[in-house]
């Protein structure tokens, strides 16, 4: 496998696995057994959330627009 292939695999398993999250209405209830303030549920899961995606754009660079297309860039750097 290629670094690319290696790449897309990791944004798509964060992707996939933040999806799968719990809902806000689901750890509200989930708050109370485990001894936690709903609030404090919520901002853990945020807090999880960001730092999952954090984790999988880490070293990653924005790709150039040209990658995203079919098209060359043309000698002017605009889209042919």
């Amino acid at each position: 496998m290629n670094k690319q292939t290696i790449k897309l695999q990791r944004l798509f398993d964060a992707l996939k696995s933040i999806s799968q999250y719990d809902t806000p209405s689901q750890v509200r209830l989930s708050a109370v057994p485990m001894g936690l303030d709903e609030n404090e549920a919520l901002e853990m899961a945020y807090e999880n959330a960001i730092s999952e995606a954090k984790a999988a754009i880490y070293r990653m660079r924005r790709p150039a627009i040209y990658e995203l297309t079919t098209q060359t860039p043309a000698s002017d750097g605009k889209l042919e």
